[in-house]
């Protein structure tokens, strides 16, 4: 019976797992039976492992060859509009992105005397997020004027500010030795590196989340931090 049962599972590509088995082998023994079969360590360890909910919650997702496509010359084609175009086109890129990487966004939202370009959950933390796309770096204004947004959220929000154009470097230096920061920060070359199948997004967020508790750099780019020139794991 248990043969015919695990051959129908097989046929529906829901293969029966070690975890089902053992569940089994434990309400089986409250009876007083045994069957040694089913306890057989070589039989056990041929079988598949089902995932933790974490694990289903946090795996990477498999992005297709047409999505990716599809996301590369969206991005392309943003870069011949015109500037106000630009902006919200590039909003409902990144919304785009997001989704693609399960991280569940929400599109943008106004607030008394400010805009909030949208926002998304990675790791059960919201995250606020700026996105600008123009012909010069941010500097310490911007960051400045986003990190304000986020502290005057709930005290568990962070943020992500991204800049197709980058970041200046002395706008950086500037604002890290303000104060600690609560935002992190990706450029246009992030946004190329994820595209092109090179790094996963919400491992480049980790990446640049862990860094930023380390150091206070608020933006280090993914290619650095996935090079080897900072000593950071894949898996924080």
């Amino acid at each position: 019976m248990c043969g015919g049962v695990y051959s129908y599972r097989q046929s529906k590509n829901d293969p029966i797992t070690r975890e089902e088995i053992e569940r089994l082998n434990v309400l089986i023994a409250r009876i007083g039976f045994k069957i040694p079969e089913l306890w057989d360590s070589k039989f056990l360890n041929n079988l598949p492992h089902k995932p933790s909910q974490a694990e289903e919650k946090f795996a990477a997702p498999e992005l297709t060859d047409s999505t990716v496509q599809a996301l590369q010359n969206k991005l392309l084609k943003i870069s011949s509009l015109s500037p106000q175009e630009r902006g919200f086109e590039f909003e409902r890129f990144l919304a785009q992105l997001f989704e693609a990487f399960k991280l569940a966004p929400r599109d943008s939202f106004r607030l008394v005397g400010e805009q909030i370009d949208g926002s998304f959950q990675f790791q059960d933390e919201i995250y606020l997020v700026e996105a600008t796309w123009r012909n010069i770096p941010v500097g310490e204004e911007e960051l400045l004027a986003f990190s304000g947004k986020v502290a005057g959220k709930a005290k568990w929000s962070r943020g992500l500010l991204i800049s197709y154009s980058g970041f200046s470097q002395d706008g950086l230096d500037a604002f890290a030795r303000g104060k600690p920061t609560n935002i992190v920060c990706m450029d246009g070359l992030d946004l190329y590196s994820i595209l092109q199948g090179k790094l996963d997004l919400r491992n480049v967020l980790a990446q640049k989340v862990r860094r930023a508790a380390e150091t206070n750099e608020a933006f280090v780019q993914a290619r650095d931090l996935f090079s080897g020139k900072y000593e950071v794991g894949l898996n924080p």
